[in-house]
């Protein structure tokens, strides 16, 4: 199955998941010929093109954290296999994909436990590497007014959530106040998170597992990216479900959900 097939079976489903979303970044190697930057060939279109960006271009395509007119914020657990030089045999070799992959699994029960004791819906997401757990956070919600309290904006950040540009499509709406503190409110619950989930497995060094960490600090880890939480939000994006054409874990959110 190539990627414009793989699309077609999913392209409702994948609309869905646009539905807070008034632009869609499409990234891939092919647009470095396009002028677009080859260090991350990235192009950040309407979401009117998000089926030609799909179905007749084949390019990966990401969700933006924040919604249009800053009206959800998009949780995403990243946590992910890191092998320093030795990180190609994730996609390369079979063998040592499924042995590194296995030793997330009980990671991804741990959180599972965590998210369904707490009624939170999610969707799980499986990438080669680990996986993503997302969920929407709608503006308005109890749940947003509590991230609200918790999250903090710097000056600059403010200045930055307040820029409106009518020429960059990220930008045309800027960031509510909200919105912005219930990122950085989701940051800290990242933070949180890792931490748990760190104390939980911190045996797994010395029982021969890779150890569990915030990003990638040693060449063999099991680590929670949080680089998505840096930074302005309306810069953040995450790539898309892959989960969308599996079966849905039960007790998970299924991509048809009215969150999604």
């Amino acid at each position: 199955m190539n990627a414009q097939e793989y699309y077609q079976r999913v392209i409702d489903r994948l609309k869905n998941c646009y539905q807070f979303s008034h632009y869609v970044i499409a990234a891939g190697h092919e647009l470095a010929a396009e002028g677009y930057d080859p260090a991350f060939p990235a192009a950040t279109e309407p979401i009117l093109q998000l089926e030609n960006l799909t179905l007749q271009r084949g390019f990966q395509v990401h969700i933006p954290i924040v919604g249009e007119r800053s009206q959800s914020v998009l949780m995403p657990i990243d946590f992910e296999i890191f092998l320093a030089e030795e990180n190609h045999k994730l996609y390369e070799d079979p063998a040592a994909q499924k042995k590194f992959f296995d030793q997330t699994v009980p990671v991804v029960h741990f959180l599972e436990t965590l998210f369904r004791s707490r009624g939170l819906p999610y969707v799980l997401d499986y990438t080669p590497s680990g996986a993503h757990i997302l969920f929407q956070n709608l503006l308005g919600s109890r749940a947003s007014e509590e991230l609200q309290k918790i999250g903090y904006l710097e000056n600059d950040l403010i200045k930055a959530c307040n820029y409106i540009d009518p020429n960059d499509i990220r930008r045309w709406y800027g960031i509510s106040l909200d919105a912005a503190r219930v990122f950085s409110g989701l940051g800290k619950i990242a933070e949180y998170i890792a931490l748990l989930t760190m104390e939980t497995f911190k045996e797994n060094e010395s029982t021969g597992l890779i150890p569990v960490t915030i990003s990638d600090v040693y060449d063999r880890c099991l680590n929670f990216d949080n680089s998505w939480s840096e930074g302005s939000p309306f810069m953040r994006s995450i790539r898309t479900l892959s989960a969308c054409i599996k079966k849905i874990k039960k007790n998970t959110v299924n991509t048809t959900n009215r969150h999604w």
